[in-house]
């Protein structure tokens, strides 16, 4: 989204491809759902100069409306962010994930 709420793109990416994305960016604020791979994504995002926003899953589940998609979840994520109010996770380091 830019920073008036505009959808710019919606597409399903590779890993890599997304690391590419990222590399190539400007510094963004790139938000996330919780989930297994959370940490390693906002450490790679982090590194590259990009503010990361994790939130928990039940905190992002009432802004996804329609069915459950990857698209869906990633728009409700989008909308999540910003809205005021909401908390965000820490990013753990490789050494405090390991513990």
């Amino acid at each position: 989204m830019n920073p008036y709420g505009e959808l710019l793109f919606n597409k399903a990416m590779s890993p890599q491809k997304t690391k590419d994305l990222l590399a190539n960016s400007p510094p963004y604020v790139v938000a996330m759902e919780g989930c297994a791979s959370f940490h390693y994504w906002a450490r790679v995002a982090q590194s590259l100069g990009h503010e990361v926003r994790g939130m928990a899953p039940k905190k992002v589940k009432p802004y996804i409306s329609n069915q459950k998609t990857d698209a869906n979840d990633a728009i409700g994520i989008a909308i999540a962010s910003t809205q005021l109010g909401m908390t965000f996770c820490q990013v753990k380091d490789l050494s405090q994930q390991n513990i």
